[in-house]
């Protein structure tokens, strides 16, 4: 499982210079990566890690209009591998750009008054941007990014759980897949209500701190999220969204990720082309996870990687891969 260790975070749609990818001996995802890459006009490198998630161990800041590489990164490029304030924790935070140019990070709180004014100042020095732009909200799960994404001031997308709910009840044929799926969905669903921020307590802390959020069906426990995702923003002001897939041998999960899409395109006016990464069902760690867990109460074979990576591991699209602004064009 993830190791919710001080490290990273992620950034507001924002136009990209490269995504870095850890160069483990294995096949994870590297070929639809790229090709993604290609597609967007970004930087696709592999560098060094000492695990695979990327986001939890490193990130880039802007110095002097330059990236500056912190943590674990910066083994294998220029940078600084110096100890990070408290609260700055892998996909916790989010920075991003207001329309005067002034940077904003957002940062997930288990319980008020978590993240103290010397861990402010400390963050604020550390990631150049001002004290009184650091905000403070209630987490929707362990970190941020299994639960909200910034898609560009001030919209940020939160998953509401009962449209999740709703959404999948919609799905019920009466098969196997369904009742396996609604039974993982409404253990997990009552296990994260109990445990963090309600969708409305969410939405309601980023009203009040100036964002306009976006409630989507995009978790469906059991190794299907969408939110944790990256997204790059194009000359024009379009995104473009990248995440984990769904579609695999089971046909109530094929079904998710296309409501997923329809309702993105529904919501989100600026949205250019939604990516979604299944990872290559060869690699070593998908063969791993299915042998370790066939038994389990969704059998792992009819599973894509990124699903079975979620399930066991807690981390997906977004926790495995680094992404690096483009300084000189980000306005």
């Amino acid at each position: 499982m993830r190791v919710n260790s001080i490290s990273f975070k992620g950034y507001d749609a924002a136009p990209l210079k490269n995504i870095y990818l850890c160069d483990m001996p294995d096949d994870l995802f590297d070929d639809e990566l790229t090709s993604i890459c290609e597609k967007e006009n970004i930087g696709c490198q592999k560098v060094h890690f000492d695990e695979s998630w990327a986001q939890d161990k490193s990130f880039i800041v802007e110095k002097d209009g330059e990236p500056y590489f912190l943590g674990a990164v910066s083994k294998s490029v220029k940078g600084n591998s110096g100890t990070f304030p408290y609260g700055i924790e892998g996909g916790n935070t989010f920075i991003g750009k207001y329309p005067d140019g002034q940077k904003w990070m957002l940062i997930g709180e288990r319980k008020k008054g978590e993240i103290k004014e010397e861990d402010k100042k400390r963050i604020s020095q550390l990631c150049n941007v001002p004290e009184e732009n650091i905000l403070l909200i209630p987490k929707p799960n362990f970190h941020l990014d299994m639960g909200i994404r910034p898609i560009g001031f001030p919209d940020v997308l939160v998953n509401d759980p009962e449209l999740a709910e709703k959404a999948l009840k919609k799905l019920d044929d009466g098969s196997q897949e369904y009742k396996n799926l609604k039974k993982m969905f409404d253990k997990d669903k009552k296990e994260t209500c109990e445990q963090y921020a309600s969708c409305d307590e969410i939405c309601s802390a980023l009203e009040s701190r100036g964002f306009n959020p976006i409630r989507v069906a995009g978790v469906f426990y059991d190794g299907i999220n969408f939110m944790n995702a990256v997204v790059n923003k194009h000359p024009d002001g379009k995104i473009s969204y990248i995440t984990n897939s769904s579609k695999c041998k089971n046909h109530i999960y094929n079904q998710l990720q296309d409501n997923f899409e329809a309702e993105l395109k529904e919501k989100v006016p600026s949205l250019d082309k939604a990516y979604f990464v299944t990872g290559n069902e060869n690699c070593i760690f998908n063969l791993f996870y299915s042998q370790r867990y066939d038994g389990d109460l969704v059998n792992a074979n009819n599973s894509n990687f990124m699903i079975n990576n979620l399930r066991y591991f807690k981390g997906g699209f977004h926790c495995m891969t680094l992404e690096e602004p483009n300084f000189e064009q980000w306005a």
